[in-house]
């Protein structure tokens, strides 16, 4: 995963609109949008459009990343978001039901530690799991936020008093929870083994 330097070094190229930030973030949003949009037919357009439309959110909504450390991770959320969006529209359903003529999966396999974070990201959104430990185990692994920092985000969502030691109960449980589901370690496996 990139370095906390490396995340705020981004953020503030993005911040202050520098093109650079938004090259730099072009190449892991495409693989991730082609790797998750890999049942369409058009996947290359469509994972540039949806890579397009990430880049123009991330810069009208860069002032609401709460954690520039993990900016890299911020941005695969609203990507992942943009192409759930994509996948909803009804032609995308339409078209997703034609057979692909290209069925070579090799732009599928993650190029860094960031886009096979985000890969497995997606695989979480689709897991059996509460969005309180969606957020506990993603904050925990993938932005590295620390059981009190969790803590107290969790606090002030939920209005209510929540310990570093709920945290860890919570992502011990949905743990198990993810290594017992079959279909999850199978998509795991097949990153890992394609």
């Amino acid at each position: 995963m990139k370095s906390s330097d490396d995340n705020l070094r981004l953020y503030d190229d993005c911040r202050t609109g520098r093109a650079e930030g938004y090259e730099a973030l072009w190449p892991g949003l495409y693989r991730v949008a082609y790797a998750m949009l890999r049942e369409l037919p058009d996947r290359d357009q469509a994972a540039a459009d949806c890579a397009q439309l990430a880049l123009i959110k991330v810069y009208q909504t860069i002032a609401s990343c709460r954690t520039p450390t993990a900016f890299r991770a911020w941005t695969m959320q609203i990507l992942r978001r943009v192409v759930l969006d994509e996948l909803r529209r009804p032609e995308r359903r339409r078209r997703m039901a034609m057979p692909a003529e290209d069925s070579s999966d090799l732009a599928l396999a993650p190029t860094s530690v960031d886009d096979l974070a985000a890969v497995v990201q997606q695989i979480l959104t689709a897991a059996p799991l509460s969005e309180r430990s969606r957020r506990v185990v993603v904050g925990r692994y993938f932005a590295e936020r620390s059981d009190e920092d969790l803590a107290a985000s969790e606090a002030t969502l939920s209005g209510e008093e929540v310990r570093p030691s709920h945290i860890q109960v919570t992502r011990s449980k949905n743990l198990a929870k993810l290594r017992s589901d079959p279909q999850i370690i199978a998509q795991l496996r097949e990153l890992v083994d394609p």
